[in-house]
């Protein structure tokens, strides 16, 4: 009897044994780092080579490395003198519009043809010979305009409205006083002349810091980026395979 008690304690412990290390071991298997569901997939995805030839993952890897390029360190930040250089350069585009007062003679190219242009240069002749004052109306000459004679206070942008970029353009070139031309617009050849001009004003920096700001560091990651893909497409090059004849 003693015997048979000696080994059913043997056993009880020998299952206690067993049982506590069976209890131990579940929850560190438990515990284990499962891969996740999107890894795993992705990893697979990978595996199968499901990235290439994919025009939507291939825009996205663009834009990935683009987004480096806006890194500060490659476009440092502007300094107080930066913007101030940056807004004087772009008068322009900060200002308030300047104004021109001009007269204009036109000479129809529907009407004349090729003509045109060599009629208002005789009449511009005409004009200078005859020392006609700039201030007066010229003599009979030209054809009648849409538009009118004179135009007393027109920006620039108002001014290619009516004739066109170009010669918007040639208008803000001409000094005011006497009668220049032919300029060209899109109706014909017209001579013109400035009576007066006036600037726009141009508002201090600290009333539109922020915009130059934005303008400056724009400008800036733009140049970087053209330096980056620079050198980035240095590292490569195309190679063209011609078919055998």
């Amino acid at each position: 009897m003693k015997r048979l008690a000696r080994e059913r304690i043997t056993y009880f412990l020998v299952a206690g044994v067993l049982l506590f290390v069976a209890a131990s071991a579940w929850p560190r298997a438990a515990r284990t780092p499962q891969v996740s569901r999107d890894e795993a997939l992705y990893r697979q995805a990978l595996a199968s080579g499901l990235e290439q030839d994919d025009a939507i993952i291939r825009r996205r890897l663009v834009q990935k490395i683009e987004f480096l390029f806006e890194d500060p360190a490659l476009t440092g930040t502007p300094a107080e003198q930066d913007l101030a250089v940056y807004l004087q350069a772009h008068r322009d585009k900060y200002g308030g519009p300047g104004k021109t007062a001009f007269s204009q003679v036109y000479f129809s190219r529907s009407r004349r043809g090729w003509r045109a242009v060599e009629d208002a240069r005789a009449f511009l002749a005409k004009l200078a010979a005859e020392r006609h004052p700039p201030e007066q109306s010229p003599p009979e000459g030209g054809d009648p305009f849409m538009f009118g004679y004179d135009f007393p206070d027109e920006s620039r942008v108002e001014i290619a409205a009516q004739f066109g970029g170009d010669f918007a353009a040639a208008v803000a070139g001409i000094a005011p006083g006497s009668w220049q031309g032919p300029v060209e617009s899109a109706f014909g050849s017209h001579l013109v002349r400035v009576s007066e001009r006036t600037e726009g004003r141009l508002p201090p920096l600290d009333q539109i810091r922020a915009r130059v700001f934005a303008d400056v560091m724009n400008e800036r990651r733009k140049a970087a980026e053209e330096r980056a893909y620079a050198r980035i497409r240095s590292h490569y090059q195309v190679v063209v395979q011609q078919e055998n004849q």
